[in-house]
């Protein structure tokens, strides 16, 4: 999910619409747009600084290796094909949920045939979040599916993509 406040999936809660999870927690956290500063601090962040636009954040993610998931890829992946084991955003330990089956055998068999990686694509119609990625090697089958992408600054786009590890090992 973008952590940007533009960005929320239709339905969710906003600054003016808290659910009742949200209630309790929306008065510690200062509505959307108003200067934030930490308790006991003479810092504060300026009201007056420009605005970074949402590409920005999402080349930000990319280049860390987070992928956004949206409607386009949701349900497409287990997490360990775009990287949640790698960067501890998925506990192996807690809870049950939808997949969980899937999740721990493919953990403790250690392997997984596609990963997620960092790509520069030149292109002229833009990519966007799902579509699928092809190469020689598999002809007519798809290879893989782009996760996240961004529009560069040169007339490229970096994107993180879901790709064959080749070997069928951990990629």
């Amino acid at each position: 999910m973008r952590r940007t406040p533009g960005h929320l999936p239709h339905g969710s809660p906003t600054a003016t619409q808290p659910t009742s999870s949200t209630r309790q927690a929306s008065s510690l956290a200062p509505p959307i747009g108003l200067p934030l500063c930490c308790k006991n601090s003479t810092h504060s962040f300026n009201a007056a600084a420009p605005q970074a636009p949402p590409t920005h954040w999402d080349a930000l993610d990319i280049e860390a290796g987070i992928p956004a998931i949206v409607s386009a890829t949701q349900e497409q992946f287990v997490p360990q094909t775009v990287n949640f084991d790698l960067i501890d955003a998925v506990s192996f330990n807690k809870g049950c949920y939808p997949g969980q089956e899937i999740v721990a055998r493919t953990r403790y068999l250690g392997k997984v045939k596609q990963r997620m990686r960092r790509a520069r694509l030149h292109a002229s119609e833009p990519p966007a979040a799902g579509d699928k990625l092809y190469c020689a090697t598999y002809g007519d089958q798809a290879s893989g599916m782009v996760v996240s992408v961004t529009p560069t600054n040169d007339g490229a786009y970096e994107l993180l993509a879901v790709a064959h590890a080749g070997d069928g090992g951990d990629a």
